[in-house]
């Protein structure tokens, strides 16, 4: 009994640390797009299509949406 439920907590809490870890990586990527997609905004020469990726941007990151930029 004792060594089923220490073993179920040791489950718990690996299975815990796995989710964890995955949550953070999947942040580390969404911050790494909005970078990339930022720094290719002030790449970008047009200043009306600079406008128009900055609106995007802005649009995306307040609503949560993800687009993908062309």
């Amino acid at each position: 009994m004792k060594a089923e439920r220490s073993r179920q907590k040791a489950v718990e809490t690996l299975q815990k640390a796995a989710h964890t870890q995955r949550t953070e990586a999947a942040q580390n990527r969404r911050e790494e797009k909005r970078r990339a997609e930022k720094e290719r905004m002030m790449n970008e020469d047009d200043p009306d299509k600079q406008r128009k990726l900055e609106v995007l941007l802005l649009a995306t990151t307040a609503t949560g949406e993800h687009w993908i930029l062309n």
